[in-house]
This record gives C-alpha cells, structure tokens and sequence, in this order.
C-alpha cells in the first residue's frame, strides 16, 4: 500500500467518526427514544430503548387521564 492511499485511508476514518458533543445532545433531548444510541449505530439497543419508550408511554398515559 503506498504512502498516499494509507493518508487516504486514514483520512477517510477520522472523518467517519461520530462527534461526541453530538451524541451527547442527543441523549439530552431526544435520549428517551434511544436516539444517541441510533447515532453511535448501536441499532438493537437503541429499537430496545424505543419499543420500552412507547409501551411506557401508551400505558401511562391512559392511566393519567382516566385518574388512576
């Protein structure tokens, strides 16, 4: 491999990596629904996080409005 495709290759994955100020946003607005984790590409935990998300949400609600 020469010199020039190794700066190449090396270019390609400092660009690729994920900000963490980003993720951290994230987390801080949206961290309920699991989107920092669909950011970071931890897909399965972050469906997890979504589906316990909704499903505490759909049985909450209901019992808030009719007064418990």
């Amino acid at each position: 491999m020469s010199l020039q495709s190794e700066m190449l290759v090396e270019q390609k994955v400092s660009n690729a990596q994920k900000s963490t100020g980003t993720a951290y946003l994230l987390w801080f607005f949206l961290g309920g629904f699991g989107a920092h984790r669909f950011y970071l590409g931890k897909t399965g935990t972050a469906v997890t996080q979504l589906i316990i998300t909704l499903i505490g949400c759909f049985t909450l609600f209901p019992l808030i409005i009719t007064g418990i």
